[in-house]
């Protein structure tokens, strides 16, 4: 009985070497079979056979859901040990997590009128219908928010954008956008009434980032409102509604 064996190389490294676009694939909550599509459009077959890269984006996507326990909590991640199973430098630490909790617009301005809770979740489909985002995608966006959320009202000092940032290593562009999605999340805001259902995202994260300059509590809790500013708001209402008093300060 004859047999044959051929050499096979074996390269085993714990270092994470991060595939950009495969990363985002995943984070956009595409399938392996349709990464490889997409991936075919831009890479070789001659250096890049079906097979061969289907395994590769398997192994990645094997690698970023190991790595995103981590990514929930972005500090653990930056803090890994060396005895850890899967080794990130310092510059793609920041990139996974930036690129993780980056806000698609359509999908954050629906998330505000809805609540976050375990109820709403299951309820994302309609979601993922109206802004065409695959809904493991929209559940990414749903599940940030809401941790970033817990965490501003348990544990959020001001200035809360420099507190995201710290918290969640985000850039401060990114942070300071959280912190206005916090705002008007902690205070129910009612953005799909009628009047502000036309607002876009950045229109109410300016608002919301006003507000929160000028009219919360520097004392107090990250979104608490300034209580002397509310005193003297309810009295500037009671004054609009005084017909009289206003045609006299027309007068």
């Amino acid at each position: 009985m004859a047999f044959s064996f051929c050499d096979v190389d074996v390269f085993v490294c714990n270092e994470f070497m991060l595939d950009s676009e495969i990363y985002q694939i995943w984070l956009n909550g595409l399938t392996a079979h349709q990464a490889v599509v997409l991936l075919q459009r831009v890479r070789t077959t001659e250096e890049w056979p079906a097979e061969a890269l289907l395994s590769d984006v398997n192994d990645n996507f094997r690698t970023f859901s190991m790595l995103e326990p981590l990514l929930h909590a972005p500090r653990r991640l930056a803090e890994s040990s060396p005895r850890a199973p899967i080794q990130v430098g310092t510059l793609e630490a920041q990139e996974l997590v930036e690129r993780y909790y980056a806000l698609d617009e359509a999908v954050a301005r629906e998330l505000l009128a809805r609540k976050l809770t375990a109820r709403h979740r299951k309820e994302l489909d309609e979601v993922s219908d109206r802004t065409e985002v695959p809904l493991r995608a929209c559940r990414r966006h749903f599940d940030n928010l809401r941790r970033i959320v817990k965490w501003a009202v348990e544990e959020g000092r001001r200035p809360l954008a420099e507190g995201i940032q710290r918290q969640f290593l985000l850039s401060t562009s990114l942070a300071e956008r959280y912190s206005a999605l916090v705002f008007l999340c902690v205070h129910r805001l009612e953005v799909s009434k009628r009047r502000l259902a036309r607002l876009n995202l950045g229109e109410l994260s300016r608002c919301a980032v006003m507000i929160l300059e000028h009219w919360t509590d520097a004392e107090g809790d990250a979104c608490d409102w300034d209580r002397e500013f509310l005193l003297e708001l309810r009295e500037q209402r009671a004054t609009l509604s005084d017909k009289e008093a206003i045609e006299r300060t027309i007068g």
